[in-house]
């Protein structure tokens, strides 16, 4: 009986080690700052963990794919995760306020939406950020994101809340009663650093480089042939005209509401953001608009932008320093492009970000 009981005490000691250990390393390392595609929400409650914690000048990057940029991996940088667009902010910062503490966190998601990005940033500002900087292009406002099914990336976003202390809460859509299952992943989620950490730490393991040399020599990446990679560029493309075919700006569109809600929100709270226009790829772009459709429905969405947001924030338009040589397709661009508009970036961040307005910054 006392050998059964001493294992037992044992199991809970190294229970409770572990999860000191894993909230230790959730706050004090930059394990949640690990560039991931956020899939759970016990990922970004861990990234939130960080952030909140965090002493020091505060910038989030929010933002679909080309603020993730996982794309840099698909063009064969190894390094991708370096050369981010959040890395080459920081390098500004790092060059703009020497000895400053500035953390420049990426919480871009693969797909996310303006319905995304509404429920996102109201989790992120309750951590007390300095300045959200977010990108807009016309991609969302496309037919194919206006039903239920479609509106989100990530629809367990939308089951997360600030609470009355300015943490986050997940509270699952179903009552936890009905299924022990969501009741106690809620649980795991709310009390354990170590269920909150494991995606953040799976990914850490699998990117190490003995990791990576062993995957190689288990099986080595299929090299696509010039051909291959310019035939899958066309089809992508295709797809995507056939996307931004179907784009309009009207209100009733669910991401366009979403997207004045949100900045009317930041308005409202006095949240300096920075929002910037994707530019597209100036060599393909006629290949899918017509110079007076992209026009009209830039200059509608720039509109909107200013109107919604009240003269508050500040909106960078398209870079002109940005030329086809630098981007990886219709709007993704490589680490030459993050470099330039991080530059442009961090020119307009707080304090200047806080003082300018809505107008474009030419």
């Amino acid at each position: 009986m006392r050998t059964k009981l001493a294992i037992v005490v044992a199991c809970a000691a190294l229970i409770f080690a572990a999860e000191w250990l894993c909230g230790w390393i959730g706050t004090r390392t930059d394990l949640s700052c690990q560039l991931i595609d956020i899939q759970q929400p016990s990922t970004l409650l861990a990234k939130l963990d960080y952030l909140r914690a965090y002493q020091g000048r505060k910038v989030v990057l929010l933002g679909d794919s080309l603020v993730y940029g996982g794309i840099l991996e698909e063009f064969g940088d190894r390094e991708w995760r370096q050369h981010d667009l959040a890395h080459a902010v920081a390098a500004q910062c790092r060059e703009r306020w020497p000895g400053e503490r500035v953390l420049v966190m990426n919480l871009g998601i693969n797909g996310a939406l303006p319905c995304d990005l509404e429920q996102l940033a109201p989790l992120v500002t309750s951590c007390g950020v300095d300045c959200l900087v977010f990108d807009i292009h016309l991609r969302p406002f496309s037919q194919d994101f206006t039903g239920h099914d479609t509106r989100m990336a990530r629809p367990w976003l939308s089951e997360l809340a600030v609470d009355e202390q300015r943490g986050v809460r997940w509270q699952p859509s179903e009552p936890a009663w009905t299924d022990v299952q969501p009741w106690l992943s809620q649980w795991l989620v709310e009390y354990s650093a170590i269920f909150r950490q494991r995606e953040l730490i799976q990914a850490n393991l699998v990117q190490s480089a003995w990791v990576k040399s062993v995957q190689a020599w288990r099986r080595p990446p299929a090299a696509l042939s010039d051909n291959d990679r310019q035939m899958q560029a066309l089809v992508k493309l295709g797809q995507l005209k056939h996307r931004l075919e179907q784009v309009t700006l009207d209100e009733q569109h669910p991401q366009v509401a979403a997207l004045q809600r949100m900045l009317a929100r930041l308005s409202r709270e006095q949240q300096p953001f920075v929002v910037f226009y994707a530019k597209e790829n100036p060599d393909l772009i006629d290949s899918v608009f017509t110079a007076d459709r992209h026009e009209q429905l830039y200059a509608q969405l720039t509109r909107l932008i200013a109107d919604a947001s009240h003269g508050d924030g500040v909106y960078l338009p398209p870079l002109d320093e940005l030329q086809s040589d630098h981007f990886l397709d219709f709007t993704h661009l490589n680490s030459g492009g993050y470099a330039i508009l991080a530059r442009r970036l961090v020119d307009v961040l707080p304090p200047a970000a806080s003082t300018a307005t809505i107008a474009q910054l030419e």
